[in-house]
């Protein structure tokens, strides 16, 4: 049995010296030299007869550091669990002071390994009972955006019919768009048909043309200047509305003719357009219309108000608990895995760090509490539901789906993302049950003020974090 020398540092930070003697590492050895003097044919001598010195001198050396750290690792984790010791990322580090080894196979001897513990910390979770309360966002709907999201599903659903009557900014026009050569229209040349909504064209003089309009009438348009030209761009417009080359087109005049002035005819506020919008018989009058689209619309809300509370609650339960840490062990952590990277890590840079390893402390603690496990098929049904969000759920994709699901079981940075994503809201189920919450009324602009303010905070903390990036990736 190897000899396992433990120092405390100090309460959390540990230093462990393993010794390897021979006698542990010896035996087995051998065996595994036996099994390929057996196994593994040698030029010049029969299967199985070859010399075991010719063995040792060949394969020796690779055979005794396989035996060696495969006996560290199983003793090693024997000791742990014997002992009790809970790591606070689950591995220690090799010590800076660890000794070179000799892996030759002339003679045996001891082998010495040091290593540095970062102990977990042991603490009671406070916060989460009274007095202790938090605040979750009600976000406010006023009548009139209710109003306003009706009247834009009238616009959607509203039947267009010809009319005989001038041309108003409410009407859409049915035009032929014809190019046009000095102040004629240019033979063989674009003519295209489309339709046209007179309300979305930009105010001025192109568009007052086409106003007071009927069908017949012809005018002459500088046609890209209908449109703004931040949002439609001339080669845009030549392209994508008129469906014509804009290399080609050398002349922005063009004639219009009138072909039609339709105007929209929106659907009564009546039983068959709240059945088309809203669950058949679930809404019955215009008051109850503008109720459930409140309710959709705050509904809407719901991610951003439940990530404000759980930020809420994490930076409560931060404050609350102060954690002691393994400080030592952490920042040597912390330069290891950065040791490609020239400027050193700042204390802001530390602080933020410890913040986060006392959350995900807490995060474990409250997964234990609330009994959260989350199993390989949570993250594959998490990683399918994603890939039918992004392709939707069409029949025939079921293969496709889950080749994509087994490629990102592959992708240990979208499994870490994943399995955070699915414990962030099994955590806020759990809390949403013990937590003594007070709801704040908010109107919708001051939300997303606050909610902007708050993320760019997290996201200027996420910076500050990622001193460990370039070593990441």
């Amino acid at each position: 049995m190897p000899r396992f020398i433990r120092e405390d540092i100090d309460s959390l930070n540990v230093k462990l010296t393993v010794i390897i003697e021979p006698a542990d590492y010896q035996t087995e050895w051998q065996k595994e030299l036996d099994k390929i003097r057996k196994n593994v044919p040698m030029r010049g001598f029969r299967k199985g007869k070859a010399p075991l010195g010719l063995i040792r001198g060949m394969h020796g050396r690779q055979v005794l550091y396989d035996t060696v750290m495969r006996t560290l690792e199983e003793k090693t984790n024997e000791y742990f669990q014997a002992e009790k010791i809970n790591m606070i990322f689950g591995e220690p580090l090799n010590s800076e002071d660890q000794p070179e080894l000799d892996f030759s196979a002339k003679s045996p001897r001891d082998f010495e390994f040091r290593f540095d513990l970062g102990l977990r910390p042991e603490f009671e979770l406070t916060g989460l009972e009274p007095p202790f309360s938090y605040h979750r966002y009600d976000v406010e709907v006023p009548h009139e955006t209710a109003i306003e999201q009706i009247e834009r599903w009238r616009e959607q659903l509203a039947d267009a019919t010809t009319i005989e009557e001038a041309a108003t900014e409410e009407h859409r026009l049915s035009i032929t768009v014809r190019e046009m050569e000095n102040d004629a229209i240019k033979e063989n040349g674009m003519e295209s048909e489309i339709m046209i909504i007179l309300a979305e064209l930009k105010p001025g003089a192109a568009r007052d043309q086409l106003l007071g309009k009927k069908a017949g009438d012809k005018v002459i348009v500088n046609f890209p200047e209908l449109y703004d030209p931040e949002q439609y761009p001339r080669d845009y417009v030549i392209e994508e509305i008129l469906f014509a080359d804009a290399k080609e087109i050398t002349n922005d005049f063009f004639e219009v003719e009138i072909e039609a002035v339709q105007q929209f005819e929106k659907p009564a506020l009546d039983q068959d357009f709240f059945d088309k919008i809203f669950e058949p018989d679930t809404v019955h009058t215009e008051a109850e219309a503008i109720e459930e689209v409140r309710e959709i619309i705050k509904q809407r809300y719901d991610p951003r108000v439940n990530a404000l509370l759980m930020y809420d609650i994490q930076e409560q339960l931060l404050a609350q608990n102060v954690i002691p840490l393994p400080d030592i062990f952490l920042r040597r952590w912390m330069d290891i895995r950065r040791k490609n990277q020239d400027e050193p890590i700042t204390e802001e840079a530390y602080e933020h760090f410890e913040q986060g390893v006392r959350w995900s402390l807490i995060k474990s603690k409250l997964a234990d509490q609330f009994d959260i496990t989350i199993t390989e098929q949570d993250l594959k049904a998490a990683f399918a539901a994603q890939v039918q969000g992004y392709f939707g759920g069409y029949p025939g994709m079921e293969q496709f789906v889950e080749s994509m699901v087994e490629r990102m079981m592959q992708d240990s940075k979208q499994v870490n993302e994943i399995y955070e994503n699915i414990l962030t809201d099994r955590l806020l189920d759990g809390l949403l049950q013990v937590v003594h919450l007070n709801p704040l009324s908010i109107s919708a602009p001051e939300f997303e003020k606050i909610f902007a303010e708050i993320q760019a905070k997290v996201e200027a903390e996420q910076q500050a974090q990622a001193w460990d990036d370039e070593e990441e990736e």
